[in-house]
């Protein structure tokens, strides 16, 4: 389904309409309704940058690997790309510091907790996260294109292999939790696309 809206096309894939309505029809915790909400609220950081520095988005697309935000033009420069970045992290970041005082209500704890999580992850230095983009910028300022690109690989895969570690640990522990070392597997197989 593609709607209009804001001079810019958004694209949603069944897929993820799908997953969106599976997810929240089995959350009984209410966990997922929360990251949800963080991860709307994440990407409509970077939206309101986008729009603020007067680059509208061409696409945005919801599908079922995630959301992708297709730019209409190049960016001016670093420093506004560095902005575009940082907004989502920054937002969820804000919100769940401001509703943190409010964590003795059950859902606003988790919406606080979740939108820290996702902030903060997001700030990790891997090409595929926020962190990725605004360290890019960083290096593009100081350094030429390929040596930043070379020093983003070795990062991108030291991280993984750090995420892959904590990963595997957590999920040794008597819990069973999968989810650290699922993303991060997930994180390896997109670095490795992305990179080849």
């Amino acid at each position: 389904m593609t709607v209009k809206l804001f001079k810019g096309e958004f694209n949603i894939s069944f897929s993820f309409a799908l997953m969106v309505a599976v997810l929240l029809c089995c959350d009984k915790t209410e966990m997922m309704s929360a990251s949800l909400l963080s991860i709307f609220l994440h990407e409509m950081g970077h939206l309101v940058m986008l729009y603020a520095l007067k680059l509208p988005p061409r696409r945005v697309n919801f599908r079922l690997c995630g959301i992708e935000i297709v730019e209409s033009r190049l960016f001016c420069g670093y420093l506004a790309q560095l902005a575009v970045a940082a907004s989502g992290p920054l937002i969820n970041i804000l919100l769940g510091l401001i509703l943190l005082p409010f964590s003795n209500l059950p859902f606003t704890a988790i919406v606080s907790a979740s939108n820290i999580v996702i902030g903060v992850f997001n700030l990790l230095p891997l090409s595929q996260l926020d962190g990725g983009e605004i360290l890019c910028c960083a290096m593009s300022a100081f350094m030429s294109e390929q040596k930043g690109k070379k020093i983003s690989r070795i990062i991108d895969m030291l991280f993984i292999l750090l995420l892959i570690t904590g990963g595997v640990y957590i999920f040794l522990m008597p819990n069973h939790n999968p989810t650290l070392l699922i993303t991060a597997v997930y994180l390896l197989v997109y670095a490795i696309i992305k990179h080849r």
